[in-house]
């Protein structure tokens, strides 16, 4: 019976001592995914449309592009297909001096779309022009975040979960262009601070929010 009791006793040890170290681990997949240092951040101006108006906003981001597309860029790629850019947004202001945007879910959608070349074309990712179709971009954002209406700005919360969307472009000679979202990721949790907001896990196929 002593040999039965010690090997339950290592076994639930066992768990315990797993079960510690996959929490942790999961935390941090969580946090990287989302991650965008100052030191990697990077900003442009992009026109984006709001309300049948085009507005002008700056967006920070991390992004990197692969010319040629490359195989075994994650997350939110379980196929493995090769991709042309993976971006991580963190922050949206609007620049443009105009009518007040009051819905932080909108400018989310408006900036999201017209960073995809259908809506576009390739003046995000200039580096990668014309690669041949179809075009593959794993692109995220922080599902929490603190929105200032009076400084127009959207902003990431720090340890967001993140919200992950594996989206495929596919241009055609007649200026034609399709988008399909191939596979969406959220990461589980709720946002930590009472002044941050939850944001959709839906990528925006509409050019005009």
């Amino acid at each position: 019976m002593s040999h039965v009791r010690s090997f339950r006793t290592i076994l639930a040890s066992a768990f315990i001592l797993v079960a510690g170290l996959l929490v942790p681990t999961l935390d941090l997949t969580s946090q990287v995914l989302c991650e965008c240092t100052a030191s990697q951040e990077k900003t442009a101006q992009l026109t984006v449309c709001i309300g049948g108006v085009n507005r002008e906003v700056k967006v920070a981001y991390c992004n990197t592009s692969y010319c040629p597309p490359k195989v075994g860029v994650q997350p939110c790629n379980p196929g493995n297909l090769p991709i042309n850019a993976r971006t991580v947004i963190r922050r949206i202001c609007v620049v443009d001096g105009g009518a007040l945007v009051t819905d932080p879910q909108v400018l989310l959608n408006a900036t999201v779309s017209a960073m995809g070349i259908c809506c576009s074309g390739y003046r995000f990712f200039p580096e990668c022009q014309h690669p041949p179709a179809p075009f593959h971009w794993i692109v995220s954002w922080p599902k929490c975040a603190k929105f200032d209406v009076a400084g127009q700005c959207l902003i990431g919360c720090d340890n967001s979960p993140c919200c992950t969307h594996l989206v495929r472009f596919i241009p055609s000679t007649t200026g034609d262009c399709t988008t399909t979202v191939l596979r969406s990721c959220e990461d589980p949790g709720e946002c930590s601070s009472t002044d941050c907001i939850r944001l959709e896990c839906r990528y925006p196929i509409e050019c005009c929010w």
